[in-house]
């Protein structure tokens, strides 16, 4: 990904530290960067159609943050 080869301090640190719940299946392949993101290590999410679901966050109390 773009933040992997960049090597944005701030992904770096929200990665360590487990921020990241994942990557959006769907939106990876549309934008042809799949297989980029696959490299990352971070799960693919895909559970609303192929793509990342996010109500089972908000119902836990989590605040979503979508780029």
């Amino acid at each position: 990904s773009v933040f992997e080869d960049e090597g944005n301090p701030l992904y770096k640190k929200a990665k360590e530290q487990d921020l990241i719940a994942g990557i959006c299946l769907a939106c990876s392949k549309v934008l042809g960067v799949y297989e980029l993101n696959e490299k990352s290590g971070l799960k693919m999410l895909a559970d609303m159609s192929g793509h990342a679901g996010i109500k089972d966050y908000i119902r836990d109390g989590y605040q979503v943050i979508s780029m």
